[in-house]
């Protein structure tokens, strides 16, 4: 869970590897898009 850690943005290809991922929460952070 990646909730309310002050993330903007993600690197590209940050959650390469990760077929077996179901959920990914990102929920309360400032993203800038």
């Amino acid at each position: 869970d990646l909730s309310n850690n002050q993330l903007q943005t993600l690197p590209y290809g940050a959650l390469n590897g990760l077929q077996g991922l179901r959920f990914l929460g990102v929920r309360n952070n400032p993203w800038y898009c």
